[in-house]
């Protein structure tokens, strides 16, 4: 049955994909196994005229190669219990919500909503987006959300509690920016729903994907695309090392702000990891909050940070005359990405760093980083540069997939086979 993602789009939480791995061993192995009979049925009106020993050095090879192929097809084939068990991923659990409320779940959930687009970008990611049935208006940049139902509250930020509840969700996801009157109309209704806290730091946009593959049954890939972030991180901590860090000011919404983060937000830690000084934060503001023209003015700011839906910083005096508008230093990133407490907010913070401290940035990709996994995931696909997805990525098996020791048997048994037919 297929589950919905719900997602929205706010400072506080931005959008997400997913994936599915098909193990190969045991197909290549039953197909081997098939041709081998078939190839020992086919002549067997000569091979009853020969030795007793022939054909019991044939059926023992044929018996060798079944053995083997059930074996290796069996160590590759992924049991979902198995799966869900890793890194706490076994059933039932228990987590506690930012309501304080615990939430238990019995198994790994078939059908989720989404609240808001951060929610739905991290399913995308850890392989759960198969899963989803719901999801916000917000969400609709993700490849595949015009196939799931759109649960937006008219006119307001929220769900859509009515249709929300007719989708039958097991689980429904609702970040920090769903409000707590549509949380608590949900739960009155009978359904599950898991509030996340705001995330104050990157570190804790990791971890909150790490949670999110412990509610829905994804623990292996929740943890592959935290192992890729902090890939991506460790060539960005490497570049800013040692580079002085440069003034920027993150502005959004100028026509009802215009706003900017302060302290206190991921959006903050993901400037200065970046190498670059917040001056929103310097100059005391915390959150998300509007910002004066005065305070422009006196912290005049290097670098502007503008995202993909504004386009460009406000077009005031007080913008115009600072040192980024004056030597065109405005960086634009993808809103979907800087907005939203999710793991492709790795791509924005690399894009700043880049922009920032380009030579630095060069050096350090050219410079082998220690991995913070024996084989970290690609990154997801980012709009200017695409490529694989953490999520997307195939998993890898010792050695040739599903060959090895099957094959050389395969081979052996077919050589036999050919040995007695020209005799």
């Amino acid at each position: 049955m297929l589950p919905t993602v719900t997602a929205t789009s706010s400072a506080d939480n931005p959008p997400v994909q997913a994936a599915t791995r098909v193990p190969n061993r045991m197909v290549v192995n039953c197909v081997c196994f098939s041709q081998i009979f078939i190839e020992l049925a086919r002549p067997i009106d000569v091979m009853t005229t020969r030795s007793t020993a022939e054909q019991v050095l044939a059926v023992v090879l044929v018996l060798t190669v079944a053995t083997a192929g059930i074996a290796g097809g069996a160590a590759a084939a992924p049991v979902a219990s198995a799966d869900a068990a890793q890194d706490g991923c076994s059933y039932p659990i228990e987590e506690t919500d930012a309501t304080r409320t615990t939430v238990t779940l019995e198994e790994a959930p078939d059908r989720i909503v989404t609240a808001a687009p951060s929610a739905a970008q991290t399913l995308v990611e850890i392989g759960a987006w198969d899963r989803v049935v719901g999801v916000s208006s917000s969400a609709s940049y993700l490849e595949g959300a015009d196939e799931r139902e759109d649960i937006s509250a008219q006119g307001r930020v929220g769900v859509n509690v009515e249709k929300t509840v007719s989708l039958e969700p097991d689980l429904v996801l609702a970040p920090a920016v769903t409000p707590d009157e549509d949380v608590e109309k949900l739960r009155e209704a009978g359904l599950t729903v898991f509030e996340f806290e705001k995330a104050g730091s990157v570190d804790e946009v990791k971890e909150k994907t790490r949670l999110m593959g412990r509610l829905t049954g994804a623990c292996e890939g929740a943890e592959e695309t935290v192992q890729w972030m902090e890939s991506e991180l460790s060539t960005v901590r490497q570049a800013v090392q040692g580079q002085d860090p440069v003034e920027a000011l993150y502005v959004y919404s100028p026509d009802f702000g215009p706003y900017t983060t302060g302290s206190g937000t991921f959006i903050h830690d993901a400037i200065e990891t970046a190498g670059a000084v917040n001056v929103a934060a310097e100059a005391a503001i915390e959150g998300h909050k509007t910002i004066s023209d005065e305070t422009v003015i006196q912290q005049d700011p290097q670098w502007l940070i503008v995202n993909t839906f504004d386009g460009q910083p406000p077009q005031t005096d007080a913008y115009n005359a600072t040192t980024a508008v004056q030597e065109g230093n405005v960086v634009v990133v993808d809103t979907n990405h800087f907005n939203q407490p999710a793991p492709r907010v790795v791509l924005a913070i690399k894009k700043l760093a880049q922009t920032f401290h380009p030579e630095a940035y060069e050096q350090a990709q050219s410079t082998p980083t220690p991995s913070p996994s024996p084989s970290p995931s690609p990154s997801p696909t980012d709009s200017q540069t695409p490529t694989a997805s953490p999520t997307e990525t195939p998993e890898s098996d010792e050695g040739s997939p599903g060959f090895g020791p099957v094959a050389a048997l395969v081979a052996l048994a077919a050589a036999a086979l050919v040995a007695i037919r020209r005799r």
